[in-house]
């Protein structure tokens, strides 16, 4: 089998079923209702049609559930929020006064943070203008 190359077994339906090493004459018969076609690149969940091997569709993704979504958009606020944490050390070091919009964005913020659902579809809370002087 030193002339081995990839054949692609072939099923009556035009999909690929299996790979196998053949040098094409020693014998080995494909079994029973299939045939074998060489092939480099093809593999099992591919068709082939008309000459033409065809790879699979790709997987289609799953619908995030109402928990997932909401558990991705606290995700993010946790994010945003931690972030901010940054501006508020940044007040601290210039002795700058925390202004009240920056203290109710990471209010809500917590409030998603900690909330057990809630509407995902919603967009964060608009982070405030930097602190004068920060």
């Amino acid at each position: 089998m030193n002339n081995a190359q990839r054949y692609m077994l072939i099923d009556q339906n035009s999909n690929v079923v299996n790979v196998v090493m053949w040098d094409g004459s020693d014998g080995w018969q494909p079994p029973s209702g299939l045939q074998a076609i060489p092939s480099d690149n093809a593999g099992p969940g591919w068709t082939y049609k008309n000459g033409t091997f065809t790879p699979p569709a790709p997987p289609t993704p799953k619908a995030l559930t109402a928990e997932q979504t909401w558990t991705i958009y606290q995700l993010q606020a946790q994010s945003a929020l931690a972030d901010s944490d940054k501006t508020i050390l940044r007040c601290y070091e210039a002795g700058v006064s925390v202004p009240s919009p920056w203290a109710s964005y990471r209010k809500a913020l917590r409030s998603i943070i900690g909330a057990s659902a809630g509407d995902s579809s919603k967009p964060l809370p608009s982070r405030p203008e930097y602190p004068a002087g920060t």
